[in-house]
């Protein structure tokens, strides 16, 4: 399978989960944003993607939970 056809298979199976997921790289940045993460979140993917996920320090707060998360990367529109 090509690298493309990897991230289109990828990008289908993510789209088809109702619940907002996202992936980040090694650097924090977000490699893949599904169509919950879009519509909860308020940021189209195209903006989301590539961009610094800013959830490194996020991610290690005593609680955290996904709602959390989202709602503070709604603060980027």
């Amino acid at each position: 399978m090509e690298p493309h056809e990897d991230n289109f298979a990828r990008d289908i199976i993510l789209d088809s989960i109702s619940d907002g997921v996202f992936t980040v790289d090694d650097q924090w940045r977000i490699t893949s944003f599904n169509r919950a993460a879009a519509k909860i979140t308020g940021v189209p993917r195209e903006q989301a993607l590539g961009r610094h996920s800013g959830n490194r320090a996020a991610a290690r707060e005593p609680g955290i939970t996904p709602g959390r998360l989202f709602r503070k990367m709604r603060k980027w529109s």
